[in-house]
Formats: C-alpha cells, sequence, structure tokens
C-alpha cells in the first residue's frame, strides 16, 4: 500500500472538488434548458388543449355542452357518465362534482382533446369551475 504525503492528498482532493463542480455545473445547465424547454411546451399544449369559456348550456341527450368562448359559440361533446379514465370529469372550486352541477353562466376552464369519432369535433376531457359564490351553490 502506498502512502500519500499530505501535498498529494490535497491536490488529489482538489482534483476531485473540481471534478464533481463541474459535473454539478454541466448538470444544472443541462436540466435547466429542459426545464426551459419544457415550460415552453406546456405553454404551447395549454394554449391549445385548454380554454376559459363560459357554460351556456348542456344538452344530455346528446351529450353535448355550449361554452361561450372567445366571442362565439363552441360546442364540446362530453360523456357524463362512466369510468373516470372515460366521462367528462368536473369540478367546482377544486371539489369534484357531477358536470350538470356547474350553473350555468358560470366561467369554465375547460381541458378537451380531438374526440375519437371525428377529429374535428371536441372531446371535453374535464372543466373546471372556479370562483362560484356559495350563495350559488346552495340554491341548488
Amino acid at each position: 500500500m502506498q502512502l500519500m504525503n499530505s501535498a498529494s492528498q490535497h491536490k488529489a482532493t482538489r482534483r476531485g472538488f473540481a471534478r464533481v463542480v463541474v459535473a454539478a455545473l454541466a448538470g444544472v445547465l443541462f436540466f435547466g434548458a429542459v426545464g426551459v424547454d419544457t415550460a415552453e411546451a406546456g405553454k404551447k399544449t395549454k394554449s391549445k388543449l385548454s380554454r376559459e369559456a363560459r357554460l351556456l348550456a348542456f344538452d344530455t341527450e346528446a351529450g353535448t355542452m355550449t361554452v361561450k368562448e372567445r366571442g362565439k359559440k363552441i360546442v364540446y361533446k362530453v360523456k357524463f357518465e362512466g369510468s373516470v379514465m372515460t366521462r367528462t370529469t368536473a369540478t367546482i372550486n377544486a371539489r369534484p362534482v357531477k358536470l350538470h352541477e356547474i350553473p350555468l353562466k358560470a366561467r369554465v376552464n375547460i381541458y378537451w382533446r380531438p374526440d375519437e369519432a371525428n377529429k374535428k369535433k371536441r372531446f371535453a376531457r374535464k372543466v373546471d369551475a372556479l370562483n362560484i359564490p356559495k350563495e350559488l351553490l346552495e340554491e341548488k
């Protein structure tokens, strides 16, 4: 076994520390760049697949809901019943509810995807109603 003197031990420790610092900086730069790309991708996804709108009507027979979005009436396909994976989920003030419990004219955020049967139509995957006063919820 070879014994090192304190000068060579100090030199080896400095080299090891320098390697750790360089690796850490490289990781920060790499993951920081990935984080920016992910954030930009998230913005693109959100602007395309989620919308803020005003709820106008539900049609349970047709399985649709009509909203006013950016000044236009838009119809989304919805599924009122089924498993969480297949139906349209809904929340009011971050609490899970049935879709038809959301009051008409409420401001909603709609998370959607293209409908499986017709890619030109939209399927509302989740509808979030925010800032609904308790008075409106108690009237039902």
